[in-house]
């Protein structure tokens, strides 16, 4: 033990070293991801030794691995996941590797960021550090550091090249080999990365692993290329590689370690309770912890104790106290943003393992805001929500300097780009029935927020013919009331469908008949005016492979109807006769004139109907206006006599010469004649036109 603590000083660093005596091959150990054998899971031992084989250690089924392991000097940290249909679930277990026992939990809030094979603890500062997947960019990767308590990730820079493997040395050198096969130190700040030197191998998997032993210096690469998984050594002086074992399984190791730890026998144990804090967007902060009673051993530590805290290696505070002893004192922190502070105790034999707290310095982002509320008050519209306190990261948030993005939707009008205060309102006037909706974005400064979209509200009485309701604009439909039969049994219905941008009517699973309505907004019709509907629609077709067209085919029995309410119960009147929906194509249905007993608001409700088709109906476009002819339009009596009403004019085709009369309701005549061709103006009221053969009741407008 003397010869290896002789060598550990000429490195400027004291070490206590658990490694095999020089003459005895140095035992690694990894968790299995991949062989060839179909060996079982769990932590697999491999000899630093020439023609070595992975060997089991302890397996476990539940040692997966999927998500990285790392060893972190006294506990070897797996976690695993596995899709499941689309469904991710997540595992993370900590390991007692010597009593083969460990303890599981189920995290939460896991994704794939947080997946990292390319793992490594620093010893100075018991952080661990990973690679992992840039979830703004899936091309690119971050720097992380790993929580250890539940293997979560959080990312500290984005790093220029994809590390496939990372170890640390005693002294808190952080290396990486990278997928292009050369060896970088890592910034473990800025996650900058200075080139050692190339390998030599050219890897060609994520799944794989290094260590660094603290006694020689020397990295063991437990490699995976086109020739399958091997153990290499690499000269961290010149990045250069040199193969020990050619693995005969193809064995994929993640989390290679050694049982090795940089504490001594009889130095501290850690500090307890450390905690960093600052006084809202201060960066003067106060930190605090225990000093600890007790050694490594579990003997009552005599004499003073002194203690560092450091942030990247900086010393920010320190001094001495008795074993025990409650420790607060100020500091202040040289930048912002996350922080990780690192306490480490002392006394004459050696330092103690490292306590780390992870802190938000400074301002932080706002989170999106909660409780996004708008409500309607005719067209008076008051939006309301609340900021949390805490930002994203977990830091202050000044609410007096937050600023608010609004604008309103669904056609993404900007309203203000600097609002001050939790509320907004808005006098909303425009014509006809409108959705409205708004999208708050909270910032400070140039840390902006996630955007939030708040309910969403109709604004608007009813709607004035002539309108066209354009169903190929997916937020016209948010003012229509659907209603299905088969709901919330299935999903079925009219919904907007993206792909051909218009309203489709799905076919139901859970019924053998359709029974969807899709019901306009209120309309205003006049009692006396005339109007007609017309809708555009097609039937989905079904595809002819012979001639590559799409052909004729069943969609369901379309009808459209009015009624005093957007009720099914409502639609008493028909507009448009129902009928089997089987073009292809595109086709305006029309109906007849029409007129209402009473002014107000009625609704208009298309039905789809019949015997479940598996092919779509789809709506585009449904149109009112006014008629210009009354319900009589070219009626011809048995003598021969038409009638057609254009305006206020009332044409009269009288071939056979009979005699026809225009009595007002009250029984007064308006004309009478037996030309064959005349022509009446009328003023606006209920007439009756006879002829010797028939009598018909008109309306003028």
């Amino acid at each position: 033990m003397q010869l290896k603590n002789f060598i550990a000083s000429l490195t400027g660093v004291v070490i206590f070293f658990t490694s095999a005596f020089a003459g005895n091959a140095l035992t690694l150990y990894g968790v299995k991801t991949y062989d060839s054998l179909g060996g079982a899971s769990g932590i697999y031992s491999v000899e630093a030794a020439e023609n070595a084989q992975p060997q089991p250690y302890w397996t476990d089924g539940d040692m997966l691995g999927t998500g990285g392991a790392v060893y972190t000097d006294d506990k070897l940290c797996i976690l695993s996941y596995m899709d499941f249909f689309g469904n991710m679930f997540w595992w993370y277990q900590v390991c007692d590797v010597d009593a083969k026992q460990y303890e599981s939990i189920i995290p939460e809030n896991l994704g794939v960021r947080d997946a990292g094979s390319a793992q490594t603890y620093d010893p100075t500062t018991g952080i661990v550090y990973s690679i992992c997947i840039n979830t703004d960019d899936f091309s690119s990767f971050t720097l992380s550091t790993m929580n250890i308590a539940d293997g979560s990730k959080k990312p500290v820079a984005p790093i220029s090249h994809q590390l496939c493997a990372m170890s640390c040395t005693a002294g808190g050198v952080l290396y990486g080999i990278g997928v292009d096969g050369n060896l970088y130190t890592v910034d473990k700040t800025t996650a900058s990365l200075t080139l050692v030197g190339e390998t030599g191998v050219s890897p060609v998997a994520s799944n794989q692993s290094a260590v660094i032993d603290y006694d020689t210096n020397v990295m063991y690469w437990s490699a995976y290329t086109a020739q399958g998984g091997a153990l290499y050594t690499v000269d961290l002086a010149t990045g250069k590689a040199s193969l020990l074992s050619k693995y005969d399984g193809s064995h994929q190791l993640v989390g290679l370690f050694i049982k090795q730890s940089t504490i001594k026998t009889g130095a501290p144990a850690s500090a307890k309770d450390f905690s960093v804090s600052f006084d809202k967007a201060s960066t003067s902060g106060t930190v605090s912890f225990s000093l600890p009673a007790l050694d490594t051993e579990g003997t009552s530590l005599e004499g003073e104790l002194t203690y560092e805290v450091k942030l990247n290696g900086s010393v920010l505070a320190s001094g001495s106290a008795a074993p025990g002893a409650n420790v607060e004192t100020d500091l202040v922190s040289p930048q912002e943003g996350y922080c990780t502070f690192v306490v480490t105790v002392s006394n004459s034999i050696g330092s103690s393992r490292p306590e780390n707290a992870t802190v938000w310095v400074g301002m932080d982002t706002p989170r999106k805001v909660e409780d996004c509320v708008l409500a309607n008050d005719n067209g008076s519209l008051t939006l309301s929500w609340t900021l949390p306190e805490t930002g994203v990261n977990g830091g202050y948030v000044d609410s007096e300097q937050t600023r608010y993005i609004i604008d309103r939707g669904p056609y993404d009008v900007n309203v203000t780009e600097n609002h001050s205060g939790e509320t907004y309102t808005e006098d909303f006037v425009q014509p006809g029935v409108n959705p409205v909706i708004f999208r708050v974005t909270p910032y400070i400064g140039d840390k902006i927020g996630e955007a939030v979209i708040s309910n969403t509200v109709i604004v608007g009485d009813y709607l004035t013919p002539p309108f066209v309701e354009d169903l190929t604009d997916q937020f016209r439909s948010l003012v229509f009331t659907t209603i299905d039969s088969y709901k919330p049994t299935d999903e079925a219905g009219w919904v907007y469908d993206f792909t051909a941008n218009v309203m489709k009517c799905e076919w139901p699973w859970s019924s053998d008949d359709h029974d969807a309505w899709f019901i306009s907004a209120p309309v205003m019709f006049e009692a006396g005016k005339y109007y007609k509907v017309t809708t555009n629609l097609r039937s989905e077709g079904i595809f002819n492979h012979e001639t590559g067209e799409y052909d004729d085919v069943y969609a369901g029995i379309f009808g459209v109807y009015l009624g005093a309410g957007a009720t099914v119960d409502a639609m008493q009147t028909t507009l448009i006769e129902p009928f089997n929906l089987v073009d292809k194509d595109y086709v305006d249905y029309e109906s007849g004139s029409f007129t209402v007993p009473v002014t107000g608001t009625y609704n208009i409700g298309c039905h789809l109907s019949g015997k479940r088709s598996i092919y779509c109906a789809y709506l585009s476009r449904l149109e009112v206006e006014l008629s210009q002819q009354s319900g009589v339009d070219n009626i011809e009596t048995e003598d021969s006599v038409s009638l057609k009403l254009s305006g206020n004019v009332l044409m009269i085709g009288n071939p056979s010469a009979a005699e026809v009369s225009v009595v007002t309701i009250d029984g007064r005549v308006i004309a009478r004649t037996s030309d064959s061709e005349s022509a009446v103006e009328l003023e606006s009221g209920i007439y009756i036109v006879s002829s010797p053969g028939k009598s018909v009741k008109l309306v003028v407008k």
